[in-house]
C-alpha cells in the first residue's frame, strides 16, 4: 500500500481591516465624564452616536466598577509582628520556660513565675 503524504498547508493572509478597533470601556469612562449624571440608556445613545455600538450591560458593568473601585478603602498593613511570627516567639518563650524547669526544678521555678507576677504588678501600678 502506497502511504499518502499530506499537502503543504497554505499560509492563509489575514485581512486588514480598515476599521479602528475602539476600546469600549475608555468611551464608556470618557463619556461618562463628561456626562456624570447620564443613565446607561444615555449613555448607550450617546456612544451609538459616536458610532462606538455597545450594549446596556456592559455600560452597567463599567459604571459598576468605576464605583466600586473608588469605594475600596485601601489596605494598611498592620505594624508589629505576624501571627506566624508571635507563634514562633511563643514557641521559644515556652522552651525557655521549659530550660528554667529543668535547670531550677519545679518548686523554684514556680516561685520565680511569682515573684516576676508580682514584679509586673508593680511596675502596671507604677505606671497607672
Amino acid at each position: 500500500m502506497a502511504t499518502k503524504k499530506a499537502a503543504p498547508k497554505k499560509k492563509v493572509s489575514k485581512k486588514k481591516s480598515t476599521k479602528r478597533k475602539v476600546n469600549k470601556s475608555a468611551a464608556i469612562r470618557a463619556y461618562l465624564a463628561a456626562h456624570p449624571s447620564a443613565s446607561t440608556a444615555e449613555v448607550v445613545a450617546g456612544l451609538k452616536q459616536q458610532g462606538v455600538s455597545v450594549s446596556t450591560n456592559y455600560v452597567s458593568n463599567v459604571k459598576s466598577t468605576k464605583s466600586k473601585a473608588k469605594k475600596k478603602p485601601a489596605i494598611k498593613k498592620a505594624k508589629g509582628t505576624s501571627p506566624v511570627e508571635d507563634v514562633k516567639q511563643a514557641g521559644s518563650l515556652m522552651f525557655q520556660a521549659i530550660d528554667l524547669v529543668l535547670q531550677a526544678g519545679v518548686k523554684e521555678a514556680r516561685a520565680m513565675v511569682e515573684m516576676a507576677g508580682k514584679m509586673v504588678d508593680r511596675v502596671s501600678d507604677e505606671k497607672k
